[in-house]
């Protein structure tokens, strides 16, 4: 194999590692900062944000369809081209398969999906009652509420 044919499985190779970092360094970061919120809710002796919160804001069906629609579209690619007796035809299926079982276990646990959307607005909702419960005592105090956590004598930790 010469080196010009290498180039597109480096390539490829050198996206799916960049890409897969990328989401590690993302998921460090978003833990990293709820990390912190808490410490710091516990600092000023504020009750700790819920812990199991649904931030979805985008359709659920988008990915599914959309894998749905690159299986259809492969197969009819590799069906016109007249690989059928072929693998690259089952490529094709593989993500029209994909995108219908995705579908169709978004359908079944529809339920479950909204009762939990429910039940983590039902949480958020009482956590932000307590906060200005809180954060009423704090406001006339300049901001300083008494700590139920001893703070240590230096920042160095």
């Amino acid at each position: 194999m010469s080196v010009t044919e290498m180039v597109p499985v480096i390539t490829v190779t050198m996206m799916v590692l960049g890409l897969g970092l990328a989401a590690m360094y993302y998921a460090f970061r978003v833990r990293d900062l709820a990390h912190r919120e808490r410490i710091r809710a516990l600092d000023l002796g504020l009750p700790l944000p819920p812990t199991v919160t649904l931030r979805r804001t985008g359709n659920p069906f988008v990915m599914p369809l959309v894998l749905l629609g690159a299986g259809v579209a492969f197969t009819v690619m590799f069906l016109a081209f007249g690989m059928v007796e072929e693998e690259p035809l089952g490529f094709g299926l593989l993500f029209l398969f994909v995108g219908l079982g995705w579908l169709l276990a978004l359908r079944l646990n529809r339920d479950n999906r909204r009762r939990a959307e429910e039940q983590a607005q039902e949480e958020n909702r009482l956590y932000a009652e307590t906060i200005q419960r809180v954060a009423g005592p704090a406001a006339e105090n300049g901001g300083e509420t008494e700590s139920p956590v001893p703070r240590p004598e230096s920042e160095e930790f």
